[in-house]
Order: structure tokens, then sequence, then C-alpha cells
């Protein structure tokens, strides 16, 4: 999504009230925290994330947010008066408190799915990325493939193979390919039922990923190469979606956990462009 408008301070908070006011209470979400630089500090997978009401200075005088007067979604309001709000992000048993204030958010990734919060004010995180769906693209999305998906791939805790993957959805011939790639990803994200990505599964299980960024004398261009049978394979593209923590989209693996690496921008006579990803371990 383009020109998003970029809310602050307390406009950002009546922001992401309406937001979270729509959304059941304990709504599992993917969660990244990165630091400053970029890097990613803490994925926090089926996520418990809910906006809190409540006096600072109440909190610092008894030790605690004090009663609940409201709910509404996953929106919490303690106390009759709320001055102060903090988003709190439970992952595994952990509560990460994160005081609202000198802040931005803006709309960003597929469909605008993914809150991006900023603040320079808290200790823990520099951004916080909270999706509301399982489509990962945007600033994050190579961070969180090289970070999260490749380690777990290289170490065998997930199985990985190569594929191609095609849209049957139909865009203006008019737009350039990537372009009409982007759009038939975001069309399937907003539109699940109608199942308009196709994919298919063409290597076998890879043993090792290594991501390449900008190679030299083709700027345009990132790299991921892939090792099947210790025999490598490079695949040249230009942007990268994720659709993460869904179900299997070929026939027999409709119930496999799984995620999918979409290449967008890859050549037409190239071998792959897709990378599926089966959440579970690889058999040595």
């Amino acid at each position: 999504m383009e020109n998003q408008p970029v809310y602050k301070n307390k406009e950002a908070i009546n922001f992401l009230i309406s937001m979270f006011e729509k959304m059941k209470a304990d709504t599992p979400l993917t969660v990244l925290l990165s630091s400053a630089a970029g890097r990613i500090q803490m994925v926090g997978i089926r996520s418990n994330v809910s906006i809190s009401g409540f006096s600072e200075q109440n909190r610092k005088k008894t030790g605690n947010l004090g009663k609940l007067a409201k709910k509404k979604g996953s929106v919490l309001f303690y106390g009759d008066k709320q001055p102060d709000f903090c988003l709190i992000v439970k992952h595994n048993g952990k509560a990460n408190v994160f005081v609202l204030n000198e802040f931005t958010v803006t709309r960003t990734g597929v469909a605008g799915s993914v809150l991006h919060i900023n603040s320079t004010k808290w200790k823990r995180a520099k951004t916080i990325d909270i999706y509301l769906s399982n489509h990962f693209s945007g600033d994050n999305v190579v961070a969180f493939f090289t970070q999260y998906l490749i380690p777990k791939i290289n170490d065998g805790e997930m199985i990985s193979r190569t594929g191609k993957w095609v849209s049957k959805k139909v865009f203006d011939r008019d737009l350039d390919r990537d372009e009409a790639e982007r759009r038939s990803i975001a069309h399937a994200a907003e539109k699940p039922e109608e199942e308009s990505i196709r994919t298919m599964v063409i290597g076998g299980n890879i043993e090792k990923i290594e991501y390449i960024s900008n190679t030299a004398g083709k700027d345009e261009f990132n790299v991921i190469k892939v090792y099947q049978q210790s025999f490598p394979t490079s695949l040249e593209f230009k942007e990268m979606m994720i659709e993460f923590d869904t179900f299997g989209k070929e026939i027999g693996a409709r119930q496999a956990e799984s995620s999918y690496v979409y290449l967008i921008g890859t050549h037409f006579r190239a071998p792959s462009n897709l990378i599926i990803i089966r959440h579970r371990k690889r058999e040595e």
C-alpha cells in the first residue's frame, strides 16, 4: 500500500484502539520486535496482543494497573480514567509491555495487513510489526526469512522444497509483470476463499539455503541459493512475499502446517519461483 498516513501519539492511540476493538480477545497474531538496525529480536508466533488504558501515576503508586473497568475486543480499560495506554504482547507465557508515548503507527504490507509501530523510547525494541494476516511483505520480510526461516531449514527443524506458483487471477495487460505478481498475491490474501494461487512442488528436499543480496553487476536482483542433493541452484528475484503458518495448498498436503515464500520478478525460465516449507522436522 502506498501513501499510507502516519499516525502520531494521541492520534496513533485512537487508531490502534479502533483496530483492536474490532478483534476478538486473545486473537493469535504474529509479532516481530526489531532493533533500530532492523535486526529481529523476537518472533512472537501466535502471540496475544492487547491495548490497555490505565493511569501510569496510579500504577506507580499501587504497583498494578488497577481494576478492570471495561473490555471491548482486545482493548482493556483499567479504572474510570485512562490517561495512559500501553501495548501488551503475550508470547510463551511472558508479557512484554510497551508504554505508548512518542510513537508512530503506519499500515504497511499486503492489503495494509501490517501495523508498523515505531518508537525511540522503548528499550526492548525500536519497532513492532503486528501482522493482522499470515501474509508478510515489506521491510521485514527478508529479515524474517533470513533470521528465522533459513536457520530452521538449515538445522532440519523444517522441511523445504522448491516449487512453482501461478495466479489464476487475470489483471490488466498494461501492468508490468512484477506488479501483476504483487497484485496476485494481494488478491489471494484478501480473498483466500477463491484459492486464486496455484502451487506445485518440483524439487526434492532442500539441504541448505543461502541468501545473497544485490549480487555484483545485477543490483536489482537478490539471490537464493538452494542445495538439493548437494547440488546448488541459484534463484534470482527482485522481491519476496511470505504466506506464513498456513495449511498446505497441494493435494495430499491440505493438513500440513506450511509456509510459502513467493519470489517476484524471477526470469521466465527460472527453475523455480517458490520455496515451500513444511513445519516439521526433516528426516535424515
